[in-house]
């Protein structure tokens, strides 16, 4: 096993993300759950850092990008997008996860490839 020099953070959606998803026009027809929308959720590596407050600041700088992506994921349309994106609602749009120990379990490099 390896340690990776990152930390990890788990973005799942809440019920906000949820109901905006299923006003979308591109969902007209279907109904997603809370629960399908959050199986998959995604996984951003954040630096090191030393205390829990280290996280939450880099998290903090990131969160704006961090909600596009998500939104991106169910609509390219930015009109649909909601107009506050910032950190409070951030917080209100999705749960947060944060573990500081990554393993890499082989040996391979891992590549790197522009998102």
């Amino acid at each position: 096993m390896y340690t990776i020099d990152r930390a990890v953070v788990i973005v799942r959606p809440n019920q906000p993300f949820a109901e905006w998803v299923n006003s979308l026009p591109e969902s007209a027809g279907e109904f997603f759950t809370l629960d399908e929308i959050r199986r998959d959720a995604t996984a951003y590596l954040l630096p090191e850092g030393d205390t829990p407050s280290d996280f939450y600041t880099t998290l903090r700088e990131l969160a704006e990008d961090i909600f596009t992506i998500e939104l991106e994921s169910w609509s390219r349309n930015p009109q649909t997008w909601p107009r506050k994106r910032d950190y409070a609602a951030f917080q209100k749009w999705f749960d947060i996860e944060i573990h500081s120990l990554v393993l890499d379990p082989f040996e391979n490099e891992i590549l790197k490839e522009d998102f």
